[in-house]
């Protein structure tokens, strides 16, 4: 994740459009939690938690929503919107198809429903293609592909001890291999217990017809904003991030400007490789 103790410190402190954002977000969200995400933002190093996941996601949320709703305030306004695994609750939102209660509510449970998982595997990211990564996993029946960032960058989840072996593997062949620093192993089989919880809590989620165009890292192309539900959402915490082909589909319709909405550029590099 993109998130860090000091993140929108400066801009909550010099562009009004961003805190006042920032503190819509923080008192809906505020009333169906019981915390503050404005406090969490506001914690010194030594004390912030923002790397816990059920703390991380929803100040994600709050950030990439006033960031771009500052972007609107200059005057740039996105045609489209893609989100990538959590990043899909602000683009759901700025598309119109879920309103921000509906988004902050969508990141509650999610959050914190993952956060139950925590200690229960890690991910690690491999310098392959999809493909090779898949003929490498045939023995390995607990990992799964959590994302398929370009062509070149996957991202795998399962159990840490079983990931350990796979990096003497990819060492031994000469590959790319770096751990996350996570400990939960998102996008895998391991999120399987959370799913009625998950279903049950947003069972009345109804998503709208958008008004920006909307389009899925779960189904790796354009979609209705009408399609948005809890099944959608247990599928976004279960299923493959297809950020690649997702960039595919924004490049077959001819889009050409890319702006990653977020306190860390962690996408740049894959975008760039989709691109090439």
């Amino acid at each position: 994740g993109p998130q860090w103790w000091k993140m929108g410190r400066n801009l909550m402190e010099t562009e009004p459009i961003f805190y006042q954002s920032i503190k819509e977000c923080n008192d809906l969200f505020e009333k169906i939690s019981g915390w503050s995400i404005l406090k969490e933002l506001q914690k010194s190093e030594r004390v912030s938690k923002i790397k816990e996941t059920h703390i991380a996601q929803p100040a994600n949320l709050a950030v990439q929503i006033a960031l771009t709703r500052l972007l609107l305030h200059y005057g740039i306004a996105p045609d489209a919107v893609v989100g990538h695994s959590v990043g899909e609750l602000a683009s759901t939102y700025i598309s119109g198809s879920l309103s921000l209660q509906e988004a902050l509510l969508v990141c509650y449970h999610r959050s914190r429903l993952q956060y139950t998982t925590a200690g229960a595997g890690t991910m690690l990211a491999v310098g392959l293609s999809e493909n090779e990564v898949i003929e490498g996993l045939s023995e390995y029946e607990d990992v799964s592909i959590a994302a398929i960032n370009s062509p070149n960058s996957v991202t795998l989840a399962g159990k840490k001890e079983i990931l350990e072996e796979l990096v003497i593997y990819y060492n031994s062949k000469g590959v790319f291999n770096r751990f996350l620093d996570v400990e939960i192993p998102y996008h895998s089989i391991m999120m399987e217990p959370i799913k009625d919880e998950l279903l049950e809590s947003l069972k009345d989620l109804k998503g709208k017809v958008t008004s920006v165009d909307l389009y899925s890292t779960v189904t790796a192309d354009k979609i209705s904003g009408e399609v948005i539900s809890n099944e959608y959402w247990w599928k976004n915490v279960r299923e493959s991030v297809q950020f690649a082909k997702t960039m595919d589909s924004l490049v077959r319709d001819n889009y050409n400007i890319f702006i990653e909405v977020g306190p860390h550029p962690v996408l740049k590099n894959s975008m760039k490789e989709c691109l090439k």
